[in-house]
């Protein structure tokens, strides 16, 4: 019986075996891409889409290569060939879009679209960049936990990180860097890097900045220039890449692998030493929105003598009068005072805020030194001397915000209430003199309105944009009234075709429909609505900012554009964020515009007392910059 069953297993196998060697496969349908690389000049990894539909490659090439003589080097299905051929060089100086055939075993035919995107791979005065080390190939980025916000401290480490794409709006923004010209001695040219997350500067260590080995930092805006060359960085290009040399200690920019340690790579100092692991190469990127850290360290105000230290809202109103052209007024609203910091920069729990407005003076537009901007003051006594704007009979609050000026004058919108009902609103007129301490007087017009935004527009008009609630506080219509410069007394409101005496509600005479937080200014000729959601509520998709844009006040707009998403955290939750505010004045010499917004002590499921102190960043402004060409400004 075993003898049978064997000689039956011996027949199938030869049956099997012969089956086999009589077998031949068709050919292979494979016509695919798999790899392509240039010989010379290639910038990052190329982009490879296997779309049966729409197949394409996408490549980044120095537009100082020899575009005459482009060799491609090409990894195609097995089997499969390819017309031009791998390794023939192309021209593609007039024309940077080719069409490469390729042509599987089985004849079956795939036209793929391969587009050169040329790049300058020299360091410019401004510009947005992955930047890779060529030994690792990973990217320098800050770490940190971000639920923790721990990518926004000074002193954060720089490590590097793997990156999947090189598709800026697909890459994480603490992974994404600005390289600015600072400054020049002679033939040497010192470059700032900035990570548009955290808003701040690579720099070696402030103590034993020396050190070598050492891991590399990220600082803030420090307006004195002691530490200033640690962030200094020469950029030397060596061929395709760069190295980046200290000016403070002259050590280079090294990975240093995660195959030399027990787990990350990291961004250190080291001497030079002519290997790859000093070699970086910078992928450009389109320019995009970034946390403005100059303009929020403007608002870190630690010291007892600086008056207003901490507060929400932040409308600007830029001056030209007098002796006072060239500054800026800041307006607060519920403010804690210097004097009420404890000598650890925090609150004490069981203290509250000191006055419920404040105006700063900023001496000069460009000035981001918070210990250069200080209070003004009423003339006549008020209840704290800081306070600018007392309380009115029945109210027992003033909550000032969006203004303008006219000639010596000021004039700024507040609401006024009670707890957390507003009452009335009013106008506070403010008269400039050369000195700190103003004269104030308080108007009613009838149908005064506008927290959104007042702009003089220079047709003789203010215009005043407000909200209209609904969707359960979600979105708000957004309303426009004016006055005329010569006479804040009469106001008249668009209906939807024209100006009437009383302010319509409704849909039909709004001009735009945005959401919870709404800030409206005039940049460039046209006006910018700024609509961010509901900060206080603990929705999972949250802190998204729009722009919209028009050139005329009554709309129409354009549809909102996101620049921008909110992430302030404490203890792991969202923390609460509002008075979303457009500073069009605020030019830092890059075509960005200034946006602000508050965030208010707590968090979802978080008390603000934590370990018997308030921190006084969770009740700061903070400041974020979104390009100009990103908007269509």
């Amino acid at each position: 019986m075993m003898k049978n069953i064997i000689t039956l297993l011996g027949l199938f196998c030869l049956m099997v075996a012969c089956q086999e060697d009589d077998y031949d496969a068709p050919p292979s349908p494979g016509r695919m891409i798999k790899s392509f690389t240039l010989e010379n000049g290639q910038v990052g990894n190329a982009s490879i889409r296997s779309n049966i539909e729409d197949p394409k490659v996408i490549v980044k090439i120095s537009q100082y290569e020899d575009l005459t003589s482009v060799i491609p080097n090409i990894k195609i299905s097995e089997g499969a060939s390819i017309s031009p051929n791998s390794g023939e060089a192309i021209d593609i100086s007039e024309n940077t879009t080719k069409t490469y055939k390729v042509t599987a075993a089985s004849g079956q035919e795939l036209d793929w679209t391969v587009e050169f995107n040329l790049v300058d791979t020299n360091l410019g005065e401004y510009g947005a960049y992955i930047i890779k080390s060529r030994a690792s190939e990973k990217s320098l980025a800050v770490a940190g936990d971000t639920l923790y916000n721990e990518k926004y401290w000074d002193g954060a480490f720089i490590n590097l990180e793997n990156t999947t794409s090189e598709v800026g709006s697909l890459v994480s923004k603490y992974k994404k860097w600005h390289i600015i010209l600072h400054s020049s001695e002679g033939e040497v040219d010192y470059f700032k890097i900035r990570n548009m997350f955290s808003g701040k500067f690579i720099s070696a260590p402030l103590e034993n900045s020396s050190e070598e080995e050492a891991q590399l930092i990220q600082v803030g805006y420090e307006p004195s220039s002691e530490n200033e060359d640690l962030e200094l960085w020469e950029g030397r290009k060596i061929g395709d890449y760069y190295e980046f040399v200290n000016k403070a200690n002259g050590l280079y920019l090294t990975d240093l692998s995660s195959d030399e340690i027990d787990s990350e790579s990291l961004a250190i100092q080291s001497p030079a030493s002519g290997e790859e692991n000093q070699e970086w190469n910078l992928i450009p990127i389109e320019n995009e929105s970034y946390r403005d850290d100059i303009f929020t360290n403007f608002f870190e105000r630690n010291e007892e003598w600086m008056g207003s230290v901490a507060f929400d809202q932040g409308n600007s109103i830029p001056l030209t009068w007098g002796p006072n052209a060239g500054k800026v007024l800041w307006i607060t609203e519920d403010s804690w005072d210097g004097a009420q910091l404890t000598p650890n920069d925090r609150f004490d729990c069981n203290h509250f805020f000191w006055y419920n407005n404040s105006i700063l003076i900023q001496p000069y537009e460009d000035d981001w030194d918070p210990e250069h901007t200080v209070s003004i003051t009423n003339s006549q006594e008020t209840v704290h001397p800081r306070q600018m704007f007392d309380d009115t009979p029945g109210n027992d609050w003033v909550w000032p915000g969006t203004g303008v000026e006219i000639e010596d004058k000021v004039y700024i919108f507040a609401g006024e209430g009670t707890e957390l009902n507003a009452n009335e609103n009013a106008m506070y007129v403010l008269t400039q003199n050369a000195g700190t301490e103003w004269d104030v007087e308080r108007k009613t017009p009838n149908g005064i309105t506008g927290a959104a935004g007042w702009i003089k527009d220079g047709d003789g008009y203010i215009y005043t944009f407000t909200r209209e609630s609904i969707g359960y506080g979600y979105e708000n219509y957004i309303h426009v009234g004016r006055w005329p410069e010569n006479d804040p007394d009469t106001w008249e409101f668009w209906d939807g075709s024209s100006w009437v005496e009383e302010m319509p509600q409704g849909s039909s005479s709004s001009v735009f429909t945005g959401l919870t937080n709404i800030g409206v200014a005039k940049v460039n000729d046209k006006y910018v609505i700024m609509s961010v959601d509901q900060g206080f509520f603990c929705d999972v998709d949250r802190g998204k900012v729009y722009i919209s844009t028009s050139n005329n006040p009554t709309g129409p707009f354009s549809e909102p554009k996101l620049v921008y998403q909110i992430t302030e955290y404490l203890k792991g939750q969202y923390t609460r964020y509002y008075t979303t505010i457009v500073h069009p004045h605020a030019d830092n010499g890059h075509q960005e515009l200034l946006l602000s917004y508050s965030v208010n002590f707590g968090a979802c499921e978080q008390e603000p007392c934590q370990e018997g102190f308030l921190d006084p960043y969770y009740y700061r402004i903070k400041g974020i910059r979104v390009p100009y060409e990103m908007i269509g400004l």
